[in-house]
């Protein structure tokens, strides 16, 4: 009819901070599939993805979008598991995410206190840790 009106969907969104587990308890194969998740993220969504890649501490920083597909991680670290580097690393560099979505076995310590941004921690339906102390948790 020739009639423009507006929609509720859209393809954009706003920057998102993806937090991606380099811990020595993440295999190969869990690894690979944080990266067809961030995949996902870039080719459903016109967005920057800052990933960071956190065992004990963030060990790297890329800003990625769809111009980066497809993706292959190439993890750094190995060590323990601390969620608190990927948060202090948000609140230190005055990012102000949509929300952040952390890709985790959830084997690990958690920050006090929730940040003021929406966390969902992506996480395989095979781990056997307890839930976490804030957000919401998608098992895949």
């Amino acid at each position: 009819r020739g009639v423009v009106l507006p929609s509720l969907v859209s393809d954009e969104l706003p920057q998102v901070v993806v937090a991606n587990d380099t811990s020595g308890s993440i295999s190969d194969r869990q690894m690979q599939e944080f990266a067809g998740a961030i995949s996902d993220i870039l080719g459903s969504f016109d967005t920057t993805a800052t990933v960071l890649h956190c065992d004990t501490a963030v060990r790297k920083v890329e800003e990625l979008t769809r111009a980066d597909l497809p993706l292959r991680l190439e993890p750094i670290g190995g060590g323990g598991t601390d969620f608190r580097p990927v948060f202090d690393h948000v609140d230190e560099h005055g990012l102000e995410p949509a929300c952040l979505i952390y890709l985790t076995d959830l084997h690990g310590r958690f920050p006090e206190r929730p940040p003021d941004y929406p966390v969902l921690w992506v996480v395989n339906r095979d781990s056997c840790a307890g839930p976490p102390p804030f957000g919401e948790v998608i098992r895949y």
